[in-house]
């Protein structure tokens, strides 16, 4: 019974883990369309996150970034395409918060990946970069095809 138990609260502690990463939804959108992007920040375990970094990847063109909220943010810009957007909000444990900008997709291709840091108030980081299957996997979103 002591075994069932352990490997039930063991599950839920890995499924939680599992949960508690920066994600962009949606997770499928149209190539060459406008999209409404929202970028959600969990606080990591029991610590607070103070700035995420968000990683536009090539070929998405971001053409606004909400404002407001009681956060504040700023964009670091290449050839005047908008290559990164950092929010700066206390994000306390048990809560999160959410973000938002408009970008265009990419003509061609099958995937976009967000690549993601989060910076706490100690120093630490804590970076969603990597592929899917991996610990702390950037958050994906499929391109389909326009209907027809």
């Amino acid at each position: 019974m002591r075994i069932l138990v352990s490997m039930l609260a063991f599950g839920l502690l890995v499924a939680a883990g599992a949960e508690a990463h920066v994600t962009v939804s949606p997770r499928e959108s149209t190539l060459g369309s406008n999209q409404v992007y929202t970028v959600r920040v969990p606080a990591e375990g029991g610590a607070a996150t103070s700035q995420t970094v968000l990683e536009i990847p090539d070929g998405v063109v971001v053409s606004r970034v909400k404002a407001g909220g009681g956060f504040k943010f700023d964009v670091k810009r290449e050839d005047d395409r908008i290559v990164q957007i950092t929010w700066t909000m206390d994000v306390h444990p048990g809560s999160y918060a959410e973000f938002q900008f408009i970008a265009r997709n990419p003509e061609e291709g099958t995937e976009l990946t967000w690549k993601a840091l989060a910076l706490h108030p100690d120093g630490t980081s804590t970076d969603w970069v990597n592929p899917r299957g991996e610990p702390r996997p950037a958050s994906v979103t499929s391109l389909v095809a326009a209907a027809q």
